[in-house]
């Protein structure tokens, strides 16, 4: 096999080899009683902050980095989006989770 070919396969492969280790991830915390906090409960993100996350993201998108992609998403899991950016962010989400480079390239910029 080339490098080409393995590179070709590696990004063919990923995005299902993820979404399969997010459900088992899910499947676990359900399991052991483990539950996100209520959402009202949460503080709002500071849009500063959320600016900022949002440019953390998109370079680590550049980079095909997913493992500091999704340490960023953990910590943003601890706050509340504002109303007017949860559309965006529900895309970041969505994105990521499908590991959509191009898309979230395109949401983030």
């Amino acid at each position: 096999m080339t490098r080409e070919e393995a590179i070709a396969e590696i990004r063919e492969k990923t995005p299902k080899l993820l979404a399969d280790y997010r459900a088992l991830a899910d499947e676990l915390k359900a399991m052991l009683g483990i539950g996100e906090e209520a959402e009202e409960d949460k503080p709002e993100i500071d849009p500063e902050e959320l600016q900022e996350l949002y440019e953390g993201i998109l370079e680590f998108a550049e980079g095909y980095d997913i493992d500091s992609i999704d340490s960023l998403m953990k910590q943003a899991a601890g706050y509340r989006v504002p109303e007017s950016e949860k559309e965006r962010f529900s895309k970041v989400e969505r994105c990521v989770r499908d590991s959509d480079w191009d898309g979230l390239r395109e949401v983030l910029k």
